[in-house]
């Protein structure tokens, strides 16, 4: 039988990088691609903005997209909830904002590995994502570490506060889950399943 081994994460490594002082509620990493989903994301904090005037999210990443969602955050007013940070050139840069922020969001219809989900879980942090078949994303989220939601602003908007609520108490469970990809412990795995076969 075949053994699928699973894309690993450098989980000390990311246990040493210091949480950057810019602190967030909703963090985004990606390429600012239209698969992304990234204007659903905009458009549901636009409505968590109703219940929690200053939430505030950070957009890590660029992209073909990124002058359409600036504008479509001008046209909401949301200069003051949403920073779009740009690519950032050290990743450890990311990490850095990942752990000073409380609930990653990956609206994205089309992943394969969710590698930034399983980082994120490694900082500490749930993962909100959508449903959906080409979303591997999805697969790797429990009821522990985040929400599944429908592909919708209002879905993605509620699953986010209901998140956020309940980020504090879901930090160990997403810290183990990440624990078990960890490259070594995969590492292991890969041998154990060469020796057998």
């Amino acid at each position: 039988a075949a053994v699928v081994i699973p894309n690993g994460i450098d989980t000390k490594r990311i246990e040493r990088i210091p949480a950057s002082p810019r602190k967030s509620d909703v963090v985004f990493v990606g390429r600012l691609v239209e698969h992304k989903n990234v204007n659903l994301l905009i458009e549901a904090i636009d409505i968590c903005k109703k219940s929690i005037p200053d939430i505030n999210a950070v957009i890590i990443g660029d992209g073909p997209e990124a002058a359409r969602q600036k504008q479509i955050c001008r046209q909401l007013e949301l200069e003051k909830n949403i920073e779009f940070c740009g690519f950032v050139e050290d990743y450890d840069d990311a990490l850095a904002l990942m752990k000073s922020s409380r609930v990653f969001a990956s609206p994205s219809i089309r992943e394969g590995f969710g590698m930034a989900a399983l980082e994120a879980n490694a900082c500490g942090l749930p993962v909100v994502t959508v449903d959906h078949r080409m979303n591997a994303v999805s697969d790797l989220v429990t009821k522990e570490t985040g929400a599944v939601c429908a592909l919708s602003s209002e879905a993605l908007a509620k699953a986010i506060m209901e998140t956020l609520e309940r980020s504090d108490g879901m930090r160990k469970s997403c810290r183990i889950l990440a624990a078990r990809y960890d490259w070594e412990k995969i590492c292991d795995q890969a041998e154990r399943a060469y020796r057998s076969g």
